[in-house]
């Protein structure tokens, strides 16, 4: 598998699989980048264990991708514009 290769011969501090940036949002991994190019790995737990190198893998799975871009991505559905009147009166 190309994924597999790719998270075993990389050295990074988090990889994100069919998404963009969204491991950023998940507060329970650890996020920062490696080496010179990161300033160690911060979000909860992490923060502890900043001297050690974990690898956080974010992977999107599409069947359920209805349900989470109909949210993410314009165009917004009818929730999205129920969420605005409501936050906006």
């Amino acid at each position: 598998m190309k994924q597999a290769k790719v998270i075993k011969s990389t050295s990074s501090g988090s990889v994100c699989l069919n998404d963009t940036v969204i491991q950023i949002a998940a507060w329970n991994l650890p996020f920062g980048g490696v080496g010179d190019s990161g300033i160690g790995s911060y979000h909860g737990k992490a923060t502890f264990e900043t001297f050690s190198h974990r690898k956080s893998i974010v992977k999107r799975f599409f069947f359920l991708e209805h349900l989470f871009t109909t949210q993410r991505y314009p165009p917004y559905g009818n929730k999205i514009q129920l969420i605005k009147q409501i936050i906006l009166r």
